[in-house]
């Protein structure tokens, strides 16, 4: 477990600076960041949400939404359609291949 946090705590800087680099756009609307989650070893779907919540969501007036893979199929990400809505995607996918679009 040690080695894995220790694995996500490397690109924590690079997801910081990212966030600081941002801008508001035109609209003053918050910017729209966008988490796709799909992999079974490191627990990045508990780990990025908490991310979030503290330095992104309250902070820094970002909306954020997490694009979590389906638990019963672990190759079916629901609601890609958000991505469209996003300024900024961050993904953390590991060894998953996507349906085509319909």
């Amino acid at each position: 477990m040690k080695n894995r946090s220790l694995r996500f705590l490397k690109i924590l800087p690079l997801l910081l600076a990212l966030c600081f680099f941002f801008q508001t756009n035109a609209t003053g609307a918050p910017d729209h960041i966008v988490f796709v989650i799909a992999e079974d070893e490191y627990l990045a779907n508990e780990s990025l949400p908490k991310f979030a919540k503290s330095h992104l969501s309250d902070e820094n007036e970002f909306k954020t939404t997490f694009l979590i893979q389906n638990s019963k199929n672990k190759y079916s990400i629901p609601w890609m359609e958000k991505l469209k809505e996003a300024d900024l995607v961050v993904l953390y996918v590991r060894r998953r291949s996507l349906p085509n679009a319909d």
